[in-house]
Formats: C-alpha cells, structure tokens, sequence
C-alpha cells in the first residue's frame, strides 16, 4: 500500500489515534462502514450500539466527528470475521436438496443450521 493512499483504514486510525490527517471523505468510508468495523471490538461495542440508533438519521460526517470524540484514543487490533467455509456442511445441503429438489439452498442450510442448533440445545 502506498503512503499516500487514502482507504477506510486511514480514517479508521484517525478516530483511533485524535489525530487528522485527512479530511472525512465518506465516499472512502461512509458511517455504515465505520460502524461494522468498529463494531467488531467488544470494548466498542456499547459506544457503537448508541450510535447505532440514529446512524441512518444523521449525516455521514457527524457519525464520523462522534466516533472522533467518543472513541478512546489507542491503537487497536480489530480482527475481521469471515465466513468459514465447511465443506461437510455443504455435503449436508447437497445431499438435502437430492432429498427434497424443490428446496433452494438457502432453505436447506437453514434447516440444516436449526437442526444442528436444537442436537446442541437438547443435549
């Protein structure tokens, strides 16, 4: 990444560190950003979650100057959540829809993930 990149990371850093190096730009990172991002630190979260309840009724540069002032300022690892892929749940959906063809794969993992979830529950 070059120095003179401007990303969402920037501005991420910026709320972390009070420091402004580059003004808002929410074409780069818009507030829905900024929020799911820093929703992903457990210590945020009740500071995001108060946010969360005007998000789409304010302008983008006012959640910004929020996060700005709210946020404490320190470095922080916050670590992304992907999506695992499991190949033995997606043998389960396949075979499913042999099963039963008229069921869209949406509707099989559903039914799938609820079984699985009840087997938990009950043992």
């Amino acid at each position: 990444m070059k120095k003179d990149e401007v990303n969402l990371f920037t501005f991420l850093n910026q709320i972390q560190s009070k420091r402004r190096t580059v003004p808002y730009d929410k074409k780069i990172a818009n507030a829905y950003i900024l929020t799911l991002w820093l929703s992903h630190d457990k210590g945020l979260i009740g500071k995001v979650n108060d946010m969360n309840k005007f998000l789409f009724n304010l302008p983008d540069h006012v959640v910004y100057e929020y996060y700005m002032s709210i946020i404490p300022k320190g470095k922080r690892y916050i670590k992304w959540n992907k999506k695992i892929k499991d190949e033995a749940f997606e043998k389960r959906v396949k075979k499913l829809q042999e099963i039963y063809p008229e069921m869209s794969s949406r509707e099989a993992r559903m039914n799938i993930s609820f079984l699985q979830n009840k087997n938990v529950k009950e043992k």
